[in-house]
């Protein structure tokens, strides 16, 4: 007995040994990363930096999905059938039309909705800004405080005024709409998406709170129970960090960005954030026409009477199929037009965002 207990004391010891020799062993081969300096300045530089680096490895990544097209007056590059008829090209040298930021939403957050997603679009670059999933194990792993949906508030007089609403959010489903400001959030004023963020913060999943809103000149107070902020498998971030709104500060490439890498010989300066003159996409944007409850077009003339557009459509499965896959979202690229045949190359940037967890590409 006295050897058969030595032999476990040993068998201990040497088990400690080895973990705390593994440990100490990964200090020395992996050591974490040097705490940065305290200095405002510093940071400044090292973001812009980091998101240097992120432009540049989206446009290295954009550059692998190239693709040439021959245009020709008038015909479609996709579907020449659907091009709608264009109007009369604006000088070359005409100065560019402002349009009014746009946001589109395509599909729902209700689970038995056959899109089991909710999609929304921006005029901006007629780009995806975020994608959620509907379902009760999709959810956000780190946010757990109340979802009311996102709204694209803005200040106004008296509160913030809403401008999206969602099919199936928790604010669509209290009777929120589009127009409605919003006074005050569970007993607090919010004046400011600021302010209304904030108190949001303190809430938590299934917990009901009164909203109150002003509409027609009326204040309404509705009940809303506030649920958990769904999976996004795409969203705006800045530096890894996700954003409420991305129009409010400094923000990464929204998702599926076009570019016309390449026209007529001019190409745009590999690495660097501008386009070619005369064909910028990024930063404008679109005209935006609703086509249907699953269609959205972004549409928008360049410079030699060029109109490029951008269609996204949801598409439903197959009956049959509809529990196990829900909608998919499709993309197609249409050039029409131009005063001359054009010869082009254009990219297009992946998603924005995608989260780290890995068990919802199987669900």
């Amino acid at each position: 007995m006295a050897a058969l207990e030595r032999r476990y004391i040993l068998f201990i010891a040497l088990s400690l040994a080895v973990v705390i020799g593994s440990q100490a062993l990964r200090a020395v081969l992996f050591p974490g990363p040097p705490a940065p300096p305290v200095d405002v300045a510093a940071q400044d530089a090292a973001q812009d930096a980091a998101q240097d680096e992120s432009e540049d490895r989206r446009d290295a990544d954009a550059a692998t999905n190239r693709a040439a097209a021959a245009v020709a007056p008038k015909a479609a590059s996709d579907k020449t059938a659907e091009a709608p008829p264009t109007k009369p090209a604006a000088p070359a040298d005409a100065p560019p039309v402002e349009l009014p930021r746009m946001r589109v939403m395509l599909g729902s957050l209700d689970p038995a909705s056959p899109a089991r997603m909710l999609v929304t679009l921006t005029s901006r670059g007629a780009a995806v800004e975020r994608i959620e999933l509907a379902g009760s194990r999709l959810h956000d792993q780190d946010d757990r405080s109340g979802y009311l949906g996102h709204l694209a508030p803005v200040a106004t007089d008296g509160g913030c005024r809403v401008l999206l609403v969602g099919p199936g959010t928790p604010a669509d489903l209290a009777g929120i709409r589009s127009g409605d400001v919003i006074e005050r959030l569970a007993g607090n004023p919010t004046p400011d998406p600021a302010a209304l963020l904030e108190t949001l913060q303190r809430t938590k999943p299934g917990q009901k709170v009164d909203v109150t809103v002003k509409r027609g000149g009326e204040s309404l107070t509705m009940p809303v129970v506030l649920d958990r902020r769904p999976l996004e498998v795409v969203r705006p971030e800045f530096l890894t960090r996700p954003l409420d709104d991305p129009d409010t500060g400094p923000c990464d490439p929204l998702s599926f960005r076009l570019s016309l890498e390449e026209r007529d010989g001019s190409r745009r300066p590999d690495g660097e954030r501008s386009e070619i003159a005369g064909s910028e996409l990024w930063e404008n944007d679109w005209e935006t026409v609703v086509e249907s409850e699953s269609t959205v077009r972004f549409r928008r003339t360049l410079g030699g009477g060029l109109v490029v557009s951008k269609v996204y459509r949801l598409v439903e499965p197959e009956a049959a199929r509809a529990e196990e896959e829900g909608s998919r979202l499709e993309l197609t690229l249409e050039f029409t037009g131009g005063e001359s045949a054009t010869s082009l190359a254009y990219a297009i940037d992946g998603p924005t965002g995608l989260p780290t967890e890995g068990w919802w590409y199987t669900a």
